[in-house]
């Protein structure tokens, strides 16, 4: 009985070391790397930062490893003021002070230990916005109208970039194949650092592009004179007329020169002699008539 007694005793005793060690090993500090996001603060109104600056820095810490677990589940920032900067190449140094940890949490290192800056101080202006067109319209279209809305944007940015700035362009619209007027809503291509004074780094614009037909002026040669409405032989000098027509491009390719335009004389009425006469025309609907050559032709009709 007494075997089994410290048989008994024995076990408990080394449970009891197990656990105090496991105790002892989860409690023990130990070391974790984080990446922590930089977060700039304060930054005069009247300045702007220039380029891309660093974004992370790389922390080395230590403490138990519960408190480790609980720390990488929080959102922790960098914290770097710069209520005190000047428009020029700064260069800020990164200290534990720029690090709040929990109690319980210390650390070891931080790499880098400083970030460098250029500021520039931000200016303001107003230019207008050009709309960005590509590629040529459908055959017989051209373009009546273009219209962004706004016209002109407010914009912010290094004093050195925007003396550079004359004009925004819209991304790039094709109008390849286009016969029809749309409007649609489009990016601004701003440069780097400039933002519109609203904020915004992509502001969008209302872009209207109206489309019509293409409305030229055809010469149509050696059109046949007509004599009509009478009974007698007719000699008309000369026997053709060059007309001139306005329409769209569309509609005066498809024009037939034999069945669509007529030039002819009415001669009702008029007995055997000669005359002096200006042809009538005959155009289809949407065709205007612009002139001829001859304008007056001689009309001998024959006994």
């Amino acid at each position: 009985m007494t075997k089994r007694r410290s048989l008994f005793l024995l076990l408990v005793f080394g449970l009891i070391i197990g656990c105090g060690l496991l105790f002892w090993l989860r409690s023990s500090p130990v070391e974790s790397d984080l990446s922590i996001p930089i977060k700039l603060e304060n930054l005069p109104a009247d300045l702007i930062i220039v380029g891309h600056p660093l974004k992370e820095v790389e922390v080395t810490v230590r403490g138990r490893e519960t408190a480790l677990k609980t720390l990488q589940a929080e959102k922790r920032f960098c914290l770097i003021d710069l209520a005190d900067v000047e428009a020029s190449l700064v260069t800020l140094t990164v200290t534990e002070f720029n690090l709040p940890m929990p109690k319980g949490i210390s650390i070891v290192r931080i790499n880098p230990t400083s970030i460098t800056l250029r500021i520039e101080r931000k200016q303001t202006k107003t230019v207008p916005v050009n709309i960005a067109l590509t590629d040529s319209p459908a055959p017989g279209y051209k373009i009546s109208l273009t219209l962004a809305t706004p016209s002109t944007l407010r914009i912010s940015g290094p004093e050195k970039v925007l003396e550079q700035i004359d004009q925004l362009a819209t991304q790039p619209i094709s109008l390849k194949d286009v016969s029809e007027s749309f409007k649609k809503e489009i990016t601004l291509d701003l440069p780097e650092g400039v933002t519109s004074a609203a904020g915004s780094a992509n502001p969008l614009v209302l872009v209207q592009v109206n489309m019509e037909e293409n409305i030229i002026i055809r010469r149509f040669a050696d059109i046949p004179v007509e004599s009509r409405n009478t009974a007698f032989q007719v000699k008309i000098a000369p026997p053709m007329i060059d007309i001139d027509v306005r329409g769209s491009e569309k509609a005066l390719a498809n024009l037939s020169e034999t069945d669509d335009i007529k030039a002819y004389i009415d001669l009702t009425g008029l007995a055997p002699g000669v005359y002096a006469r200006r042809p009538q025309i005959t155009l289809p609907v949407g065709i205007t008539y612009v002139g001829a050559k001859p304008e007056v032709f001689t009309v001998t009709i024959d006994p």
